[in-house]
């Protein structure tokens, strides 16, 4: 499974539930669909998931406005060069 599979299943299983219809990976994510819970939520599930740390500078909407942004951040933190 890929880093954008596992990033989108995560949020539309555990974060968005029946709100996920016609979820995908540039779905913007902070136009109502995430709350600031839901954020954190996701920060601790992709530190968890891809063993990176994510700074509280790290949180900002360029890099949570969907799948994509939050696939580069992961990237970014594992030192890829480009999405998995």
């Amino acid at each position: 499974m890929s880093t954008s599979d596992r990033i989108r299943a995560y949020i539309a299983d555990e974060l968005l539930g029946s709100s996920a219809d016609g979820f995908d990976d540039r779905t913007p994510l902070l136009s109502g669909l995430l709350d600031s819970g839901a954020l954190m939520r996701l920060v601790v599930f992709l530190e968890e998931e891809f063993d990176i740390d994510v700074d509280d500078s790290d949180v900002v909407p360029e890099h949570f406005a969907n799948v994509e942004t939050i696939e580069r951040l992961v990237a970014a933190k594992r030192g890829e060069t480009g999405p998995s």
